[in-house]
């Protein structure tokens, strides 16, 4: 029975109930929420999957409606975890069973238990496309950096490094319109050949029943400090390798004594310092499709760490890390290639299985035989957001830490790239990248990113409005009721000046500048409202022919504004309050 059908059979209170959880498990960002129909859903070929159709972006909240509807099949609820305070109530691992192309088979047993030997409060359902959403809840308010960031770790522990995090974000310009990438959510339409079951899984990889599936979820939510403190062990693991080693000569690989050193002591020892992906796959012990890339790869880390004797190392990982046990005759070869090799060194194999789904290239760089300055495989995320406005579209793009707006020919030259982060003061990732593979990148940024297609309230220019129209709003009624009419007409001392016959609003910029600093709008918001107003303003010179004052002036029409604005200025002191409707 799917999960839909499950939900009708409840009673309208235990209905009620299971929603009220969902929305608090799922709390997301409350200025919109993403929408799907199960009719015109279409097969993508290149991902191998069912898309919902109309996949489409609602400016508002999620409310029990939109759950109830998801919930009994009608149509797909997405949520974005991204508050617009940077804090998340969840986050997640969309682990695929494509990339590039490959299709993978998931074992859900095998994936389960090697979730649950990782000791992390995870829960995990099984997403429309069949794959898995690796998640974790809280209970309180976390930092979407942090989140993101340990997430990654996670990732790579689990062999799933590469795959998407959300949030794709850590910021959000809500300002501007911004609206993070969101997700659909478990539990949605299926029972037909397009969707499978998004069940909640349990720990031998069975789906669970609805109702125990969000009791489940609501035990395992974890507090800030215990989320910190899941990582606390792995630290102090590698702290004991390095105190380990330090009872060694340095720079020579001791073998263990048999009986002596226990197996995860020298993985330890040998593997705290190095790459990531090595010290992750050595703890479980590498299977025998992998064992190529990983020998190889122990090779170059060992031969940095150990001068002395590194073969010797490289024969202990061969026959006690390797299951099956590595063939001698292969270790023999790669040893002696090694050898012949000299002085000269090999890069790691970061773009290789296994070492790619276990790498996490920023934490290896801080190893001391970790990957270089601008190597190990890095998995960038654009998180692009796609604000469409009629004919003009901005690209909104992960820089850093930051939220930075693109044209489209900013967004794929990458020279012009790096212009425009610079003069956001953004700091740009390390490293190079060839012109393919960076459009490579941009286009599985667009191809997975949020398309806003913006209603009039969230217009890339509404924060510069606002920011006029309290300016405006300040002066313009005070001097209308001092002066009355004769406001119109003007005194030298004025700030602003209205020319009802041009529909124009006049004022000063250095004047309105420095009314905005002492409100304490920043820096950059100002020079975004220079750019708005030499679009959609105009500016008069010293040769302008309407008067002395209105030489060095700024002027905006009143249609940037709401009528009832205007009239509320020029009539401050009036009711301009509509009507009361009926009931």
């Amino acid at each position: 029975m799917s999960s839909n059908d499950t939900f009708n059979t409840y009673a309208v209170g235990k209905q009620a109930e299971i929603i009220q959880k969902l929305m608090i498990l799922f709390k997301g960002n409350e200025r919109f929420h993403g929408a799907g129909e199960v009719s015109g859903a279409k097969y993508n070929e290149e991902k191998n999957k069912w898309i919902p159709g109309y996949v489409h972006l609602e400016h508002k909240q999620a409310k029990e409606p939109d759950w109830q509807a998801h919930l009994i099949g009608e149509r797909f609820l997405g949520i974005s975890p991204l508050q617009d305070d940077g804090t998340v109530w969840f986050t997640c691992i969309d682990v695929d069973k494509t990339e590039d192309n490959i299709e993978y088979q998931f074992e859900y047993s095998e994936e389960m238990s090697k979730i649950k030997r990782s000791g992390f409060p995870l829960v995990v359902f099984r997403t429309k496309s069949g794959g898995l959403r690796v998640t974790i809840f809280f209970s309180e308010p976390i930092d979407a950096e942090l989140a993101v960031r340990r997430m990654k770790q996670i990732a790579a522990q689990l062999g799933y490094a590469g795959q998407e995090i959300f949030p794709k974000q850590i910021k959000v310009d809500a300002a501007h319109g911004d609206c993070p990438s969101w997700i659909y959510l478990p539990f949605g339409p299926t029972g037909n050949e397009q969707f499978p079951e998004q069940c909640c899984m349990n720990e031998s990889g069975h789906a669970m029943e609805l109702y125990d599936s969000v009791v489940y979820a609501t035990r395992n939510r974890i507090t800030l400090k215990q989320f910190s403190d899941l990582f606390v062990t792995e630290i102090k693991a590698k702290q004991n390798g390095r105190t380990n080693g330090k009872n060694h000569p340095r720079g020579i690989f001791v073998w263990p004594t048999d009986g002596k050193e226990l197996y995860e002591d020298v993985v330890k020892r040998i593997f705290w310092d190095g790459p990531i992906c090595l010290w992750h796959i050595a703890h479980e012990k590498c299977p025998h499709g992998d064992q190529h890339y990983f020998l190889l790869n122990c090779a170059m880390f060992l031969k940095r760490k150990y001068p002395e004797n590194w073969d010797k190392a490289l024969e202990w990982i061969n026959f006690n890390v390797l299951r099956p046990v590595g063939d001698a005759e292969k270790l023999q070869q790669m040893t002696k290639d090694f050898k012949n090799k000299g002085d000269r060194p090999y890069e790691y194999t970061c773009q290789n299985p296994p070492i790619c789904n276990r790498c996490h290239a920023h934490a290896c760089k801080q190893r001391p035989y970790g990957v270089g300055s601008g190597n190990g495989a890095e998995h960038f995320e654009l998180g692009i957001t796609i604000m469409k406005r009629g004919a003009d579209t901005t690209f909104i793009v992960n820089v850093g830490g930051e939220r930075v707006p693109f044209t489209a020919s900013e967004l794929l030259n990458m020279q012009r790239y790096k212009e425009k982060s610079l003069a956001y003061a953004v700091t740009i990732a390390e490293g190079s990248m060839k012109k393919h593979e960076w459009e490579r990148l941009v286009q599985i940024g667009i191809e997975n990113a949020t398309v806003v297609e913006t209603p009039s309230i969230l217009q890339k220019d509404i924060n510069e409005i606002e920011i006029l129209k309290i300016f405006f709003g300040v002066h313009i009624p005070n001097m209308v009721r001092a002066k009355g009419d004769e406001f119109l007409k003007g005194k030298e001392g004025d700030l602003v000046r209205i020319r009802d016959s041009e529909r124009e609003i006049y004022f000063k910029w250095d004047s309105c500048a420095i009314f905005c600093r002492k409100m304490m709008v920043g820096d950059r918001s100002i020079d975004r409202l220079r750019m708005f107003l030499a679009e959609k303003g105009k500016e008069h010179g010293r040769n302008d022919t309407k008067g002395r004052w209105y030489r060095c002036t700024v002027s905006v029409p009143w249609e940037i504004f709401d009528p009832l604005v205007i009239e509320h200025w020029l009539h401050p002191d009036d009711n301009l309050e509509g009507p009361e409707e009926d009931g």
